[in-house]
Formats: structure tokens, sequence, C-alpha cells
């Protein structure tokens, strides 16, 4: 459970920037236009971070790696 909100943390900051820019939104009675600016700015940031702080090489499920084992099988002699 740990590792599933480990990995989840940018996705908890995606929802809060997005429930802030509607917040923000409301409270101040902001242009849709400029709300939705914002919101693609922070959606920018956060993928960036998102691309930037991934593992260099992803563990694969278990069950990927044996059916890739049933595709490509060494050639019999």
């Amino acid at each position: 459970m740990t590792s599933f909100l480990h990995r989840r943390e940018l996705t908890f900051a995606f929802l809060c920037w997005s429930g802030y820019v509607v917040l923000w939104t409301v409270t101040v009675g902001s242009a849709v236009g400029i709300a939705i600016l914002c919101w693609l700015v922070g959606m920018i940031v956060f993928g960036s971070l998102r691309v930037a702080t991934r593992p260099l090489v992803e563990r694969r499920r278990a069950g990927a790696e044996a059916a890739e084992q049933l595709l490509y099988r060494p050639a019999d002699r």
C-alpha cells in the first residue's frame, strides 16, 4: 500500500491543483478563460515533473514478464 501511495503523489497534486483553481475562480470571480489558462500552466508544470522524476527503468509486473516469455520463446534446437 505504501508504494501505491508513493507512486500517486503527483496524481494527488493534480487533484489539489484542480481544486485550487476551481476554488480560486469561484472566490475571486475570475473569468473562465483565465482560470483555464492557469490550470493548463499547472498541468504542464506537473506533467514535466512527472516525466522528470520517472524512474529510468520501470518495474514490470510478474504477469507481463511471464507473458513475454510465452510469446518470445527461445528457438528449440
